[in-house]
């Protein structure tokens, strides 16, 4: 597992996903370094990228291993939390980083 700055997210190759989460209470690199190293615990985690001040994490791993619904759990069980992904979409809307 490996970690890369959030401005520099990874396309997963053969057989991988990408994944994308709103997170709040996200504050400093320190956050940034609990949510990276726990989430890296998760299987089939390849690489995490962590922004925080866009609130939001992108995770990219192997397709059959890796389950949102375990990504959402860990981020939980480290003391954060998630919004729903409609509220993530808008503001990438007002931002200009929609694609849809």
């Amino acid at each position: 597992m490996s970690s890369t700055p959030a401005s520099g997210p990874s396309v997963p190759g053969p057989g991988g996903v990408r994944l994308e989460l709103a997170v709040f209470g996200m504050r400093c690199q320190g956050c940034a370094t609990a949510l990276t190293l726990g989430l890296g615990e998760v299987d089939g985690v390849r690489q995490v990228h962590v922004d925080v001040a866009g609130n939001r994490i992108a995770v990219v791993g192997h397709a059959d291993l890796l389950k949102e619904p375990a990504l959402r759990a860990k981020v939980q069980e480290l003391g954060y939390r998630l919004t729903p992904r409609t509220s993530l979409l808008q503001g990438w809307r007002r931002a200009g980083r929609a694609t849809r």
